[in-house]
C-alpha cells in the first residue's frame, strides 16, 4: 500500500475537523488531505521556503481548494 493511500485511509477513518500540516513542500500532501476531509473540515498548512509555498499555492488553487473550500 502507498503512502498516500495510508495517509487517505487514516483521514477517512478518523474524520479529523481540523489538520495542521506542518511543510507543505509542493502541495502533494495537502490536496490529498483536503479531498480526504469530510465536509466542513480545515486544513492549515505551512510552509517556510517562500519559493516552494508559492509552488504549493498554485498546485492547490489548480486542485480546486482555496481559502473558503
Amino acid at each position: 500500500m502507498s503512502l498516500a493511500k495510508i495517509l487517505e485511509r487514516l483521514i477517512y477513518e478518523q474524520a479529523p475537523l481540523t489538520v495542521l500540516e506542518l511543510g507543505t513542500y509542493c502541495g502533494y500532501a495537502s490536496v490529498l488531505i483536503a479531498q480526504s476531509l469530510p465536509l466542513g473540515a480545515r486544513l492549515y498548512t505551512v510552509e517556510m521556503d517562500v519559493c516552494r509555498a508559492s509552488v504549493a499555492e498554485k498546485v492547490i488553487r489548480l486542485a480546486g481548494f482555496d481559502d473558503d473550500t
